[in-house]
């Protein structure tokens, strides 16, 4: 594992009130209704998809049936009609994620604009598209669902429309060696046309809702695939949606939540915001939303600024979340989603890391405010190992790995903030600049986690550990 000084910066903005105290587990602030993002320009047709580059801080669009081959990217102020030297083509019904392991937007399959199925994969990095030559590919798609699975990095593929016949074929692209591998399920979801689809970073696995049968009978169903056994489980949410296809959904990653908007069932076309809770299980439907309704074509979760972007039929923009101001995560309890590394597991809902050799886990909080510009925020730590230095690490984006006596819960790029020497308590906390020392920009979400040595009576007897996570969103 190698802690970089990153000098990168994420420039957007926000506003919100500031929070001048200690902030535990759970500190939320929520938005709940869609707002209309007015701007100068924006793609002329919703015949596309949509993925979020973390990397660059923008949403790509891309699509159309009346044959225009030009990217479009949103920053959260406006768009801008990108063209490149190579393109896909026109197309529609295709679908995208991004790939954030290797910084690249994937697109695979839809339907030119002859209304021909294709079954081909291109991979976007900003500047241009690249046509990734498979040996082996999924059959010609009319709207697959796909997301990436940022744990395993890789893209997975589910359903829909193979010509004329509904599939129920599970795949998985890795853009590392440019391969595409079918995966043989025991079981899948009854749904597998036009399903709503989205990556649950907190739990590593894709979520699946809704679609229709091959039988053309629509599915209320929630389901979740484990790349990593190659296995779907239906998941038993309770007082969801109800039955539909052909809506748009994504994952806040801040909150915890699928989030899915719209779809139709028979006559019925709806236009609702729904979120399903993956902590508790629960679905919710946001009633103070309703207000705002109108049609979606794409959304693609914006993890900068904590935001769902919804672009739609007479070419809006809108914007809905806003995303938590604190939120801890990776506890050492299991809750999270990963075990400690050696049955050191913390009491169920401590809210601790790992146990350490003093037998409880480390905790961290922030204090001051989460304001860039009042520059006066600090991470209090608890619970480590007295006497002992550590460090705390700032990181782009969520992931779950075992690691030395604890779990590391940050993906690339991570950065050195601040080492601190903790007191005959295990207790201490950072002194320095925190929004100088990560290039902190207002409107971004960063995520923390403190490192620490734990000497010769460490449980899994690696001499350090790691306390719990923390995600922070900047105003």
């Amino acid at each position: 594992m190698t802690f970089t000084q990153s000098t990168r910066i994420l420039a957007c903005s926000i506003s919100g009130a500031a929070i001048a105290l200690v902030l535990g587990a759970g500190t939320s602030i929520a938005q709940t209704s869609w707002v209309r993002q007015i701007t100068v320009d924006s793609p002329q047709t919703t015949a596309g998809a949509m993925a979020f580059d973390q990397a660059r801080g923008v949403c790509v669009f891309y699509g159309d049936r009346s044959g225009s081959t030009n990217a479009w990217e949103y920053d959260g102020g406006n768009w801008v009609e990108v063209v490149t030297a190579i393109n896909p083509g026109p197309r529609f019904d295709h679908a995208m994620a991004y790939d954030s392991s290797r910084g690249v937007v994937v697109l695979y399959g839809g339907v030119d604009a002859s209304g021909i199925p294709l079954s081909d994969t291109w991979e976007y990095d900003g500047t241009d598209w690249v046509n990734v030559d498979t040996p082996i590919a999924p059959d010609l798609r009319n709207g697959p669902s796909m997301a990436y699975d940022s744990n395993l990095q890789r893209c997975v593929l589910f359903g829909t429309t193979i010509t004329t016949t509904i599939s129920n074929e599970t795949w998985t692209y890795s853009g590392a060696t440019g391969t595409w591998t079918q995966v043989a399920t025991p079981a899948s979801p009854t749904g597998q046309d036009w399903t709503y689809m989205a990556y649950d970073s907190w739990n590593q696995q894709t979520l699946v809702f809704g679609g229709a049968s091959a039988s053309a009978v629509t599915s209320g169903e929630l389901w979740a695939f484990d790349a990593s056994t190659g296995s779907w489980t239906e998941l038993n949410s309770i007082a969801g949606p109800g039955p539909r296809v052909r809506g748009c959904a994504v994952f806040d990653e801040m909150r915890g939540a699928l989030v899915i908007y719209g779809g139709i069932n028979a006559s019925i076309s709806f236009q609702d915001t729904w979120e399903y809770d993956v902590s508790t299980g629960y679905w919710a439907e946001h009633l103070d939303s309703q207000g705002h309704t109108f049609p979606i074509a794409v959304m693609a979760y914006d993890s900068v600024r904590a935001t769902t972007v919804a672009y739609g039929r007479f070419h809006r923009t809108w914007e809905f979340g806003g995303g938590s101001s604190v939120t801890s995560f990776c506890f050492g309890d299991g809750s999270s989603g990963a075990l400690c590394p050696c049955g050191n597991s913390a009491p169920s809902g401590s809210g601790e890391g790992c146990l350490n050799s003093q037998d409880y886990g480390a905790t961290i909080s922030l204090g001051g405010s989460r304001v860039v510009a009042a520059d006066d925020a600090f991470v209090q730590i608890d619970n480590a190992r007295p006497g002992q230095p550590g460090m705390l690490i700032q990181g782009y984006a969520r992931q779950l790995t075992p690691f030395f006596d604890g779990i590391f819960c940050m993906g690339n790029p991570t950065e050195r903030i601040e080492i601190v020497f903790l007191d005959s308590s295990g207790s201490g906390s950072t002194s320095s600049s925190i929004v100088q020392g990560g290039s902190v920009s207002a409107g971004s979400v960063r995520h923390y986690q403190f490192w620490y040595r734990d000497p010769a009576l460490s449980p899994c007897g690696t001499g350090s550990n790691f306390s719990n996570g923390m995600s922070v969103f900047w105003e």
